[in-house]
């Protein structure tokens, strides 16, 4: 009975590994996954202390040495002063984009996140905020220049 416990075990392994890639099934068991990294985006959008807020962009990010600048956010929609923030669940896509409804005190809209590994965590490559006052899409690098 032990040893076919362990086989059933092995075969639910196996079956994992080959419907999924071992880098997407490391990351949902060990790493953060997209839903907690923009759960985790959205509390921090929330705090004051945003100290952490590198640490929810990939390093290989456009502009990411700009973001070590965390005064770079309140000049932008971004701003703690338009808090409470709110981002729903993401619809992910398989390109590991997460597009979702974003709101604010001031504005409502949608924001996309594309989303990649870093080793075992999703972390956020690039943010597009739509606002649906603002007809164009401002992408982070831009939302960023907004002084």
């Amino acid at each position: 009975m032990k040893n076919k416990n362990i086989l059933l075990a092995l075969l639910a392994v196996c079956i994992a590994l080959a419907v999924t890639s071992c880098d997407q099934l490391f990351s949902s068991l060990f790493g953060t996954s997209i839903e907690a990294r923009i759960d985790a985006f959205e509390q921090t959008l929330n705090m004051e202390d945003r100290s952490d807020m590198l640490n929810h962009f990939h390093p290989e990010m456009n502009n990411y040495n700009q973001l070590k600048d965390l005064d770079i956010f309140e000049d932008s929609y971004l701003a703690y002063a338009n808090q409470p923030f709110t981002i729903s669940s993401p619809e992910v896509d398989e390109n590991d984009v997460a597009v979702c409804s974003f709101q604010h005190t001031d504005a409502t809209g949608t924001i996309e996140f594309t989303m990649a590994l870093d080793d075992y965590d999703y972390k956020i490559l690039k943010l597009k905020l739509t606002l649906d006052d603002v007809p164009e899409p401002l992408e982070l690098k831009r939302l960023l220049e907004r002084q």
